[in-house]
């Protein structure tokens, strides 16, 4: 079983780092569409994984449940800003108020269930 964690361990820190690496990538390059919607993306991506890379080597219950809280911040932006990056790189134009309160609505009842 330790074995499994420490793959698991490894592997999460590894896309941790690559993914703070992706973003500062995609952020020199902001004036394309979507590239700065792209770089935050790649920020929560990496709080997220590094967060639960954290939470898996952690012994301690409270220490788990701290980093676990912690990666839900990323595992709550990411499809926000999934959607957002889809909508600014296709150039479409949507109303982006409406779409986000309703979207945050969804999400709200479905987190409720």
């Amino acid at each position: 079983m330790a074995d499994i964690l420490d793959i698991l361990f490894y592997a999460s820190l590894v896309a941790s780092v690559l993914s703070m690496l992706l973003s500062y990538v995609v952020w020199q390059r902001r004036p394309a569409a979507g590239a700065s919607v792209f770089s935050l993306m790649m920020i929560a991506t990496a709080i997220w994984t590094g967060a639960y890379a954290i939470e898996i080597s952690s012994s301690a219950y409270n220490t788990k449940m701290f980093w676990s809280r912690i990666s839900h911040i990323g595992v709550i932006l990411v499809p926000v800003l999934w959607f957002s990056f889809a909508n600014k790189y296709s150039k479409i134009k949507l109303k982006q108020e409406k779409l986000g309160r309703q979207f945050g609505w969804q999400y709200y009842k479905w987190r409720k269930l």
